[in-house]
């Protein structure tokens, strides 16, 4: 199959998932034999021309601009897989392209400013539930009343008014709860499937548990990100390493007891050369998630995760039992903790299986493959 990757790249120097995942997705498909091409634009390019704030708000919000239809036109794909558009990329061209189109979701833009529908410390459907001025009221992009305006712009009318989402054959979603929000929200749910992203990470060597009593989290170090509840809660007789940067970083110092330590951020080879040293990762998301690559990157390590109840990765558990969940309290937490560590390697054993079950690389290209193929 000839297949074109539409994907709007957000800034190099904050670490992006989704740009991790197109360049994965390109080279996974190219590997077993398709014909790929990313037809990118690249905020770090654009943002030094003239007048691009201003640029890209009208672009967001009216859908003008950044058209790629030249640069599908030449490269004539079979399917065309969209990723990102926001901001550099406009949505009018969609109504012109003829092809199969499918698009992945990786957040909640299309029904939240934020894209995470979050704010002050619990969930927010304020703009879906009502009106998308709940935005400006609050200033959720960039704690910005403007820079918001123009995503308040583009998401007045809910998703009907969505025209990627109306375009798309189908829609690409990472999680069973991101799923049934949106089509909650109005998007048909025969339209959605759920195919989390893939990696490729060789079976760990270690068979025995290096350290029984030393946690790792792993994450943006923001308020929806829950590490800071996290550092409040951890019991006395464990230890934890959370790697990151962020706003939070001194709210979890000043919280963190003694055997709590702040990391900063790895390289992906040294983070996954580092994972399978660490009983289990503890993931405190407090969002919904999509579901997250570190969660993929324990899983293939070899250790087993907890999760916050209520994000992605603690419906995934509960479904596949392990149920390796807590509810915010250390009560549940060190019961969780407990579980896993009285099973030894065998949850070790259960997290890569786990993995090769469901994000492998190899199972992630077959099932975009049967996807993309299904639209011809």
């Amino acid at each position: 199959m000839r297949i074109a990757i539409v994907h709007s790249f957000y800034v190099s120097a904050t670490p992006s998932g989704e740009n991790l995942a197109v360049l994965r997705e390109a080279e996974a498909l190219t590997n077993a034999g398709h014909e790929v091409e990313i037809i990118a634009r690249h905020t770090d390019e654009l943002a030094m021309s003239r007048l691009y704030l201003v640029k890209s708000a009208v672009r967001v919000a009216t859908g003008w601009g950044g058209d790629p239809t030249d640069e599908l036109r030449n490269f004539n794909p079979d399917v065309t897989h969209v990723h990102n558009l926001f901001p550099n990329i406009g949505t009018y061209w969609l109504n012109n392209w003829a092809g199969p189109i499918v698009a992945t979701l990786h957040n909640f833009r299309p029904l939240c400013a934020n894209g995470i529908l979050f704010r002050e410390g619990n969930t927010c459907t304020e703009c879906p539930d009502g009106s998308t001025l709940s935005a400006l009221k609050h200033a959720c992009y960039r704690d910005s009343k403007l820079a918001s305006l123009p995503i308040a712009i583009a998401n007045a009318g809910g998703l009907k008014r969505n025209q990627l989402l109306q375009r798309a054959d189908k829609v690409v979603v990472l999680s069973e709860r991101a799923k049934s929000t949106y089509s909650a929200y109005g998007l048909s749910s025969e339209r959605i499937s759920v195919l989390p992203n893939g990696l490729n990470i060789n079976p760990p060597t270690q068979t025995v548990m290096p350290d029984a009593r030393t946690w790792i989290g792993i994450g943006r170090l923001a308020p929806e990100k829950g590490f800071a509840d996290l550092a409040s809660i951890w019991p006395r007789d464990r230890d934890l390493q959370i790697i990151g940067t962020g706003p939070d970083a001194d709210l979890i110092t000043a919280l963190a007891r003694p055997n709590v330590a702040l990391r900063r951020p790895l390289e992906n080879n040294a983070l996954l050369d580092a994972i399978p040293n660490f009983a289990g990762l503890v993931l405190p998301s407090k969002w919904f998630e999509g579901l997250p690559t570190v969660v993929l990157e324990a899983f293939g390590s070899g250790i087993p995760v907890i999760a916050r109840d209520g994000n992605s990765a603690s419906d995934f558990l509960l479904k596949h039992e392990p149920a390796w969940v807590y509810d915010g309290t250390a009560a549940s937490l060190v019961m969780a903790m407990e579980s896993i560590e009285s099973r030894g390697t065998e949850t070790r054993a259960r997290a890569r299986q786990l993995f090769d079950e469901e994000f492998s690389l190899g199972i992630w290209v077959v099932r975009l493959e049967a996807l993309f193929a299904s639209l011809l």
